[in-house]
């Protein structure tokens, strides 16, 4: 988001597990239909915020969910970047199932709240060097509140590109 930009997108997503087999499907062979709206705003030489909220209506046993994001990013000069990150989950604590740990996969709770933390830094190669365009990040993720939840930290390398 460059300058004062300001950004506002709306959009719809389907999850559904037609393509697995019905007996050693993914997640809890559930559909989920979420919709989301993300602002942006630029803040010049600060950077930029963003924030997103949306539902997620499960179909099956697990809960709906409240989902939310906010983000601040900024670049330190031309080619190092830095942006810290809260993503979130909140259970509607609707599931069809009196209890919220699904027994068969302790990973994958019929209810939960979630909250990660995440920093992450960034560098993309000048533009006259052969890599223009592309660049590296890491990022540190750390779950900070929760329930019914795996906790743990996780730290990822990436290599990216802008296009």
């Amino acid at each position: 988001m460059a300058g004062r930009a300001f950004c506002s997108i709306y959009f719809f997503l389907v999850k559904t597990p037609f393509l697995y087999d019905e007996d050693d499907g993914l997640g809890n062979n559930q559909e989920d239909y979420e919709a989301k709206i993300l602002l942006g705003k630029g803040l010049d030489k600060f950077g930029y915020i963003g924030a997103e909220v949306g539902y997620r209506v499960r179909t099956g046993e697990p809960s709906d969910e409240y989902r939310y994001l906010l983000e601040y990013g900024f670049n330190v000069n031309e080619n190092i970047y830095m942006r810290a990150k809260l993503d979130g989950i909140l259970s509607a604590e609707n599931a069809d199932s009196s209890t919220s740990i699904n027994a068969a996969n302790l990973s994958n709770p019929l209810e939960f709240d979630s909250g990660k933390f995440e920093l992450a830094t960034g560098w993309n190669f000048d533009k006259n060097s052969s890599l223009a365009g592309f660049g590296i990040e890491l990022t540190f993720t750390r779950e900070i509140y929760g329930s019914n939840i795996l906790q743990g930290n996780n730290i990822q390398f990436g290599i990216t590109k802008v296009y």
